[in-house]
């Protein structure tokens, strides 16, 4: 099986019940790719995730997509050390995101907007 990681800033739209639905994708292999758009990442209606992805060797068949979602807390954004199925999530991808510069970190947003 081959594994792709991919950072992913989602765009989501929040419902009045909570639940969200995610109405965009920007993807990237790296977090300095994103440079100053990091700063929109709010943690609510821009989220930053890990994706895992794994592809079947011999069709090359997308087998299954497991998430890491980033959190923020005390200003810093947080990577999980696990992804959604449990499966540990690789030690580069946490030193990638401990040289985001902290110019780019900002407060949480609570209210979606809309």
């Amino acid at each position: 099986m081959a594994i792709v990681y991919e950072w992913d800033i989602e765009s989501r739209t929040i419902h009045e019940d909570g639940s969200f639905e995610i109405v965009d994708h920007n993807f990237s292999d790296t977090l300095a790719w994103y440079g100053k758009y990091l700063a929109e990442v709010d943690c609510v209606n821009f989220v930053l995730v890990l994706s895992r992805k794994v592809y079947d060797d011999y069709t090359e068949d997308l087998k299954d997509t497991t998430y890491a979602e980033v959190s923020r807390a005390g200003g810093m954004f947080i990577l999980p050390d696990y992804f959604d199925d449990g499966q540990k999530v690789p030690l580069k991808y946490k030193q990638e995101m401990a040289k985001i510069p902290v110019t780019v970190k900002v407060t949480v947003t609570k209210k979606a907007r809309g």
